[in-house]
């Protein structure tokens, strides 16, 4: 989920601003179908161009629902320091340990708090990873208490403070999307598989984005304001159709789903430095005056980074932007692929999707507050 300046602020919420471009996620889910085997691409082929209008789908939620935002980012650097290895991979045990926990009575609103060692006991571990987790999505996170706590559950409830997700989630989201996307080939369910493939594509191109891994996600952190959108946007802008090569060769399948994921991210965040070094040095080289240009964008005079400085920024980053917008290309396809073979390699030949067909559970399953992390 910016070509358009007026749809980058509209569609632009809380963290990070608006990913990739629409330009650049629509392309790197087109040319995910040219990676897939032959058996795919009878399915896949007929809906390339659902893929690529849809490729933004996730950037258009942040506006109808308030926990979009956080799915399409992670600040690692919130987490300590490389490799990051204390940061638990798996989303309910990160979500657990930044957490805390205090019990409400019902009638008297008297609060007592629980300490975090309570966390090491069997019984509230497996409370908070399946009754906890059901009310994730609730404005408030209120969760009802069960046997376990040897306290009338009639009258005391627990309120769970979330400090973690509010520093992103995109890893362990897109292991979910993955997920998803893996029952919607067992079910041969055609619309959930387009829909889900199309996300799963945003969100990976997300990930290969180095300034969606870090806090300073647009430099106002080190006075770089608007970088996040001159490298994932104007830079692929100016050069992708020319220059990228846009054949990545076959798909691969993928053994260890959230280890693949991982590694992506962490390829992205080792990257950051580099990233607004570069940029704030080839600034410093020029005068202020040809920074930028104005341009006629469908009517609309708007302000870009000019040809100039986005040349010499292009030329530093030495094919880095390139190289994401093709390791995306090949990581999207590797992903519908083994979510495909995960379901058993269903066959697809007669599989068709019927998106005229508008079902009320479809049009809540993106809103759902139950367990969109599992």
């Amino acid at each position: 989920m910016k070509f358009l300046l007026t749809l980058t602020f509209l569609l632009a919420w809380q963290n990070p601003t608006v990913d990739w471009g629409f330009f650049a996620h629509a392309r790197i889910n087109e040319l995910a179908v040219y990676t897939l085997p032959p058996e795919m691409k009878l399915f896949f082929s007929p809906n390339q161009q659902y893929l690529k209008r849809h490729a933004i789908d996730a950037d258009k939620r942040r506006y109808a629902s308030p926990f979009e935002a956080v799915r399409h980012y992670i600040d690692l650097d919130h987490h300590g320091t490389y490799p990051y290895t204390e940061l638990p991979r798996q989303f309910r045990r990160a979500l657990r340990e930044n957490c805390t926990l205090t019990l409400i009575n019902r009638e008297t609103e008297k609060h007592k708090s629980l300490h975090q060692d309570s966390f090491d006991s069997l019984s509230l571990k497996f409370w908070f990873d399946t009754l906890a987790m059901d009310y994730y999505y609730e404005e408030q996170w209120l969760v009802p208490l069960d046997a376990s706590f040897g306290l009338d559950t009639s009258k005391w409830q627990i309120l769970v403070e979330d400090h973690f997700s509010e520093h992103g989630i995109l890893p362990y989201n897109l292991v979910w999307v993955y997920n998803a996307l893996v029952r919607a080939f067992v079910d041969m369910d055609a619309q959930r598989i387009c829909r889900y493939a199309a996300d799963l594509g945003h969100y990976i191109g997300d990930a290969c984005v180095p300034l969606h891994t870090h806090s300073n996600y647009n430099g106002q952190k080190t006075g770089q304001k608007g970088i996040h959108a001159f490298w994932e946007s104007r830079l692929p802008e100016l050069y992708a159709d020319e220059e990228y090569d846009p054949w990545v060769g076959q798909c691969s399948y993928i053994n260890d789903v959230s280890e693949f994921v991982w590694t992506i991210i962490l390829e992205s965040n080792a990257l950051v430095e580099e990233v607004l070094e570069k940029e704030r040095s080839i600034r410093a080289s020029m005068p202020d005056e040809l920074e930028y240009e104005v341009l006629d964008r469908n009517g609309l005079w708007v302000q870009k980074e000019s040809t100039l400085l986005s040349s010499k920024y292009h030329k530093a980053l030495d094919g880095m932007v390139e190289a994401r917008f093709r390791r995306a290309i090949h990581a999207t396809g590797s992903m519908w692929y083994s979510a495909w073979v995960d379901a058993g390699m269903p066959y697809l030949e007669n599989l068709e999707a019927d998106f005229s067909l508008k079902l009320a559970r479809d049009k809540k399953r993106f809103f759902s507050p139950r367990r969109h992390i599992e």
